[in-house]
């Protein structure tokens, strides 16, 4: 049995032989569990229309995305009707399949909002039979996904705690809890974050027009004006670094999709907006 099931365990019938190793830490961990939410995580080494990398099977009425002239690299698609069944968001469409684009280059981190446009996210029927695939990109290996349910932990920073604070048992703990699933794919839920845990608000203030990149970005008026809508926005997509595909963000990072809650029951995923995150 994993730590991560040990800790599962724990909450179900509380200490136990197996848990009472990690006594100091149990505080932080319980926090955790109290802010747990569902998620949806892949396995993969499946055939399925839920993949990573290869060629999109894209339907007739959407196009491939662009961005100044050149080709977005295709990242992911993911069949709703599987996520629905792995106990995706209610937020979630429970039909048609989800597509992930990014700027081949890694060349945007999502904190300047003139970075719209280097990633996309499209909404529509499964089609076997293939758009036309743009020339001049070479795509990603093709992983197959299963879908499964899973839990998701928020961060120490999620949660209002002060890292410097974590006894050295806690921080041990913590990133134990974190990495169990490697790599860290995952539909909703909360985010495994590589650097700081407020990317709700980042998404906020970006999409709506404020550089971020800066400290000064988030003392602007207007971003005080606009932080209070911060709370609209819902981790879509986490897609790691991963071997098999051969996809590195930066140096071993992720990218984190984020949509509006409003907009994905809208079904317009257009407004998704993405942060890049890496050691």
């Amino acid at each position: 049995m994993g730590w991560f099931e040990r800790l599962f365990s724990f909450w179900r019938t509380g200490p136990t032989a197996k848990t009472t190793d990690l006594p100091q830490s149990m505080d932080v961990i319980r926090r955790m569990k109290e802010a747990a939410l569902p998620c949806v995580l892949f396995e993969s080494g499946h055939k399925s229309l839920t993949k990573l990398g290869g060629w999109p099977d894209l339907p007739d009425n959407l196009e491939w995305p662009y961005w100044k002239g050149r080709p977005l690299a295709f990242l992911a698609q993911i069949d709703l009707a599987q996520a629905k069944g792995a106990g995706a968001p209610e937020w979630l469409p429970g039909d048609g399949m989800l597509f992930f684009f990014y700027d081949a280059d890694q060349s945007t981190w999502g904190f300047d909002p003139a970075d719209r446009g280097s990633w996309a996210v499209l909404h529509g029927p499964f089609n076997p039979q293939a758009v036309a695939r743009p020339q001049s990109i070479e795509p990603f290996s093709e992983v197959g996904f299963r879908l499964r349910n899973g839990v998701s932990l928020p961060s120490p920073e999620r949660l209002g705690m002060d890292y410097m604070s974590l006894s050295e048992e806690e921080w041990e703990a913590v990133e134990k809890a974190q990495a169990e699933f490697s790599p860290a794919h995952q539909l909703g839920g909360h985010p495994h974050s590589i650097q700081n845990d407020s990317m709700e608000l980042e998404c906020q203030l970006a999409s709506n027009g404020i550089y971020i990149g800066t400290p000064e970005g988030y003392h602007a008026p207007a971003a005080k004006a606009l932080e209070s809508g911060a709370v609209d926005w819902h981790l879509l997509l986490q897609l790691d670094s991963d071997d098999d595909a051969d996809m590195m963000w930066g140096d071993y990072g992720r990218l984190y999709f984020w949509i509006k809650r409003q907009d994905a029951e809208q079904r317009d995923f257009t407004k998704a907006w993405m942060i890049l995150q890496c050691t």
